[in-house]
């Protein structure tokens, strides 16, 4: 979100296809997620208010997940709380078509083969250098995820395996501001050590 507690660019083109998708399908159930802000209100919050502003919703099924800290662990909190519980199969997955690609990828690597995935994309009208920086660390990201231990050594559906990493990556981080280095080959060395991985 922006300083003043306003969507930023990104986060109002998602919004905006989540109402696309909502008035194609208006019964379904929908999870907004994001966590607390510096403004002590949640970005799920702020994006629901967005969409009811747009959509009238008075028999709109809404669930805000508030408590993720990173994709991961959003992504393992959607999987175990609301998906498996309620046994959904056919989930649509709306971001924008910067994020797109990993978060899919993540996302079906967390779900696992049990879940269909239904992306909906979003077009970000920005551009310039500001486009171009995004995307830079888009990649990277997405190198990480492709190059990631439990990407590479674990099944889809092993949400335990991607919260064991979560955990180890932000504990990484705590007392800094610099990102880890290197989160893949350090988790690697670490799930070694546990146990969680065996060297061939």
């Amino acid at each position: 979100m922006l300083p003043n507690g306003q969507l930023d660019w990104i986060a109002q083109a998602r919004c905006n296809k989540a109402i696309q998708v909502i008035k194609q399908y208006p019964h379904i159930p929908i999870i907004i997620s994001g966590g607390k802000t510096t403004l002590d209100v949640s970005e799920a919050e702020v994006m629901k208010i967005y969409i009811l502003n747009k959509v009238s919703g008075s028999e709109l099924n809404i669930v805000l997940e508030e408590t993720g800290k990173t994709t991961i662990n959003q992504l393992v909190i959607i999987k175990t709380e609301f998906l498996i519980p309620n046994g959904y199969v056919d989930v649509g997955l709306i971001s924008d078509e910067i994020h797109m690609s990993r978060i899919q990828q993540l996302s079906a690597h967390i779900f696992g083969s049990t879940v269909r995935l239904h992306p909906f994309s979003a077009k970000v009208k920005i551009s310039g250098l500001y486009r171009k920086a995004i995307e830079e660390h888009e990649a990277r990201l997405r190198e990480l995820t492709t190059n990631n231990p439990i990407y590479i050594n674990f099944e889809p559906g092993n949400h335990q395996a991607w919260q064991e990493f979560d955990s180890f990556f932000q504990k990484q981080k705590d007392g800094t501001t610099a990102r880890v280095p290197d989160a893949n080959k350090a988790f690697l060395e670490y799930a070694y050590g546990i146990g969680l991985l065996r060297r061939e």
